[in-house]
C-alpha cells in the first residue's frame, strides 16, 4: 500500500511509502495530494521517488543502520531553505561520526 491513513485525537496522519514508484508522476495518479491536504501530519518514506510532486519538507528524519547492532538517527528541520539545502537546519546526532556523514551528504 502506498498510503495508510490513521485517525488520531490530534488529526489524521498519513504514512506514505513511495519506494515502488517507477516515475514521480505516479504521485498524481495515486491521489496523494488529497491525502496530504486533509492530514495534520504526513510522513513520507523515499520522498525522492516523488520528486517534483512531493512538497518541501518541514522536517527530515534519517535512519541509518551501518551494522545490525548500530542504529543511527539524524533529525533536521528546514523552514525555508531549498529542498536539498539543509544547511540552515538544526541537527541532533547520536555520535560525531553520524554528524560528519550527514553533513557530508546534506551540509
Amino acid at each position: 500500500t502506498i498510503c495508510e491513513t490513521y485517525d488520531t485525537s490530534a488529526g489524521a496522519v498519513a504514512h506514505m511509502d513511495l519506494y515502488r514508484f517507477e516515475d514521480p508522476s505516479e504521485w498524481e495518479g495515486a491521489g496523494l495530494d488529497d491525502e496530504t491536504s486533509r492530514c495534520a501530519l504526513t510522513l513520507i518514506e523515499w520522498p525522492e521517488k516523488g520528486a517534483g510532486f512531493v512538497a518541501h519538507p518541514d522536517a527530515r528524519v534519517v535512519l541509518a543502520r551501518p551494522t545490525a547492532q548500530d542504529l543511527r538517527l539524524a533529525l533536521g528541520a528546514d523552514f525555508g531553505a531549498g529542498a536539498d539545502d539543509l544547511r540552515a537546519a538544526t541537527f541532533f546526532f547520536a555520535d560525531p561520526e553520524t554528524a560528519r556523514e550527514f553533513r557530508g551528504r546534506w551540509g
